[in-house]
């Protein structure tokens, strides 16, 4: 049997995310995009719980469950927060050479949902609450 298609394209599918996100953006390299999203990724990810991160990692394609779960580590859970705060910290990742839109949270969500399965993906954001479900929407 071969290996999964999803992990034969994996580079070039999330190659295409990035420049999918690069206008919309405003941003000048995927590299500037890449931050921007792993960025987005790791502010949800350190209000969750372990098994809330493993469940919402496999939503998500290859490349960017990757991203989501790399140099994870159980630490304590931060708060819901809110947009002001969310943006502040995937502004602040790698601060100075962030060029993260002050939107970059919407843009980021906005095309992750095109890739996961909307019906999980609502299913697991309620069961997480009502912050997660406000960081994507």
């Amino acid at each position: 049997m071969p290996y999964p298609a999803e992990y034969q394209r994996a580079s070039d599918d999330f190659q295409n995310f990035l420049t999918k996100l690069k206008a919309p953006a405003n941003l000048g390299s995927s590299h500037q995009v890449y931050t921007m999203v792993q960025g987005v990724l790791l502010s949800f990810r350190c209000r969750l719980a372990p098994n809330q991160i493993l469940e919402f990692a496999g939503l998500l394609p290859a490349v960017l469950r990757a991203i989501f779960v790399a140099d994870w580590q159980e630490e304590p859970i931060e708060a819901g927060g809110n947009p002001a705060q969310w943006k502040k910290e995937i502004q602040g990742l790698r601060a100075s050479h962030n060029f993260a839109p002050d939107d970059a949270r919407v843009l980021t969500t906005q095309a992750l949902r095109v890739l996961m399965e909307a019906g999980r993906l609502d299913a697991i954001l309620k069961k997480i609450g009502p912050w997660a479900v406000e960081f994507w929407s």
